[in-house]
């Protein structure tokens, strides 16, 4: 919407001094320069500062990451590497807003070079079908990447052309079309309702919808086109009165400050509760008031005529902003602001094991990550592999502990959503996420080198369409069973077939561990850190939650198929006992630390509570060595 209006505004100004032959791209650029700046680094300071009080290291960190970014006007190409604006994790990020901005700059720099060129080559005659014929392409890129590649074209710049040359091409429209009076009112109508029905039908499931999309960009086009009419109507009256306009001078420090505000008050208290609203609403107003008139306006009206001065003072606040993320980033976010105790909740809180994650989209052996012992010149073959997904990736610290103390070497391939099972194509969302040619390159590296253990881990019951309401937002299957758990665990019983054949023959041994329990807490270990920190609510604990036999039954059908093969060479481990009281309820905490970090994700804590059976694991290794 927004993309539409700012390329309309921008067409108009550079199609009006270019029809006087008095553009300059220096002066448009200081203009912009001028409106967007001065009150960004305010909030950006403002916002560093909160954070510092607000954040945990690793949030703190990840704000640094994305200032920094921002400073260079490329946190659109940052948060697409991050987050996914649609997701919960995206509620955590206080500047995830300034992506659009970043996107907006990128486009000032680009249009008006385009102008230029085009005067250069004396096609200014034939700008509109230019701009035309970008948009055409822009918005095609935009159709197939939505399908493909929804989170790269809901941040880029090439997939947002065609919204901001569709205000571009309205503003080079010249010629006049009239609508009957009786229509104008009808029309305006339409419009609203055009912008209305898909920001409601808009959802973090359906994500980014390009006919939505089109439909917001058609609606504001029409509006600009025949604004000259629509604002005799009663309607187009009432959003110009003195309350809309003043809502239109303060839009832009609006924009800026609403994301952290929100942002702050749900890390702090918890969540936005509707008691809330309201102070939220006037202090959200009460400091964009205060932006607009004393850091946008003066600015804006000609302060510091020196445009030199002007450039010199912004460019040198977004180094000094740049520096200062750059300090926090390599201060780790400053850890020490909290006692010992919290930061044993904040390890807790933010342990992913991403320090043992393969990163790669094909299979290289150089990068599979280490566990155990490395620099003992004297022993030189692998004793094992680790493989599974984020489930996994939690334990190798552990596995890798374990292994040191007994002398073992390892090795261990684990990422997220990758199923240790050959040949299987894992779909979320109709999306390929599993590339079983990295599992198939791996097995025959070990048979290679002659590698005679390997430990299997993941959370089974996910791959098999299992999905438990209220915990999982998307159900992941096989590619092939179209989410049916019979299909599904037919397709994974008959290639995990194959992976015990091919370990009969090459005297490969499998240990395959059971997946862990799971929480209807999304927070646990969060919700630990509010109660220390006095930061939110902290929810009390009862055993309402996954029981014993609850997880039997989610687990029961990856239990059917390993009865199903008979095999002695491969043993399963089942750790829920370590997780489950003798009354059958589920352990949330061990003492006052989280046993989960999330819904699913075991924390440090919960993890050492498996410390013998995986002793018993590795202990088996190297008897069998």
């Amino acid at each position: 919407m927004f993309f539409v209006i700012s390329g309309f505004l921008i067409t108009k100004k550079i199609a009006y001094e270019v029809e006087k032959d008095n553009f300059c791209i220096y002066r448009f650029w200081n203009r912009r320069f001028r409106r967007i700046l001065p009150a960004m680094i305010v909030v950006i300071m403002i916002t560093l500062i909160a954070g510092y009080y607000i954040l945990l290291p690793s949030e703190y960190i990840n704000l640094a990451k994305s200032i920094f970014f921002q400073s260079v006007f490329l946190s659109n190409i940052f948060f697409w590497n991050d987050v996914g604006y649609f997701l919960p994790d995206a509620e955590n990020k206080p500047l995830l807003h300034l992506w659009s901005l970043s996107v907006e700059e990128q486009f000032y720099l680009f249009f008006p070079l385009l102008i230029i060129c085009i005067n250069k080559l004396y096609l200014r005659k034939k700008l509109f079908f230019i701009l035309l014929l970008i948009c055409i392409l822009s918005l095609l890129l935009h159709a197939y990447g939505t399908i493909y590649h929804p989170r790269a074209t809901f941040y880029l710049l090439p997939t947002r052309i065609w919204e901001f040359g569709a205000g571009s091409l309205v503003a080079l429209s010249k010629k006049e079309i009239r609508i009957r009076k009786t229509y104008r009112l009808l029309l305006l109508f339409f419009i609203i309702i055009s912008i209305i029905i898909p920001l409601l039908l808009c959802t973090p499931k359906s994500e980014f919808n390009t006919l939505y999309n089109i439909l917001i960009v058609a609606s504001i086009v029409l509006y600009l086109r025949f604004y000259n009419q629509l604002k005799k109507t009663y309607l187009s009256n009432f959003l110009r009165n003195s309350s809309m306009v003043f809502m239109g001078l303060i839009s832009y420090s609006l924009y800026l400050w609403h994301w952290p505000i929100i942002t702050f008050v749900k890390l702090h208290y918890g969540d936005l509760y509707f008691d809330f609203l309201i102070p939220i609403i006037i202090l959200l107003f009460i400091v964009s008031f205060i932006t607009w008139k004393y850091i946008e306006t003066p600015f804006r009206s000609g302060l510091f005529n020196n445009n030199k001065l002007i450039f010199k003072i912004g460019f040198s606040s977004l180094f000094i902003i740049s520096l200062i993320s750059l300090t926090i980033y390599a201060n780790k976010g400053f850890p020490e602001r909290y006692p010992s105790n919290i930061n044993k909740v904040i390890e807790d809180l933010t342990w992913n094991g991403s320090k043992y994650q393969y990163y790669e989209n094909k299979f290289n052996h150089q990068n599979l990550k280490n566990i155990g012992i490395t620099d003992d010149l004297f022993i030189k073959k692998t004793d094992f592999v680790l493989i599974g997904d984020s489930h996994a990736q939690v334990f190798c610290h552990l596995f890798d502990e374990i292994s040191t103390d007994l002398g073992l070497k390892g090795k261990a391939l684990v990422r997220p959503s990758f199923i240790p099972i050959p040949k299987i194509e894992i779909l979320a969302r109709n999306k390929l996420i599993n590339n079983p040619i990295i599992f198939k390159d791996l097995m025959s590296y070990i048979k290679r080198n002659k590698i005679n253990n390997i430990v299997l881990m993941a959370r089974w019951s996910r791959y098999l369409g299992y999905t438990n309401p209220g915990k999982d937002e998307f159900t992941i299957y096989p590619k092939g069973s179209d989410g049916n758990i019979n299909i599904a665990s037919n397709i994974l019983k008959r290639f995990l077939l194959d992976l015990v054949l091919f370990c009969e023959t090459n005297k490969i041994f499998m240990y395959i561990v059971m997946q862990t329990p799971e929480t209807s807490i999304s927070f646990p270990a969060k919700n630990i850190f509010n109660k220390l920190t006095n930061r939110g609510d902290y929810f009390k604990v009862n055993s309402n939650y996954l029981n014993l036999s609850e997880y039997k039954t989610m687990i029961k059908s990856f239990e059917n198929i390993i009865e199903s093969i008979h095999s002695d060479n491969f043993e399963l481990i089942d750790l829920s006992n370590n997780y489950f009281n003798q009354s059958g309820s589920l352990k949330i905490f061990d003492g006052f630390n989280s046993v989960f970090r999330d819904s699913d994700h075991l924390t440090k804590t919960g993890v050492s509570l498996s410390k013998e059976d995986l002793k018993y694991i590795l202990l088996k290794i190297k008897n069998r060595k």
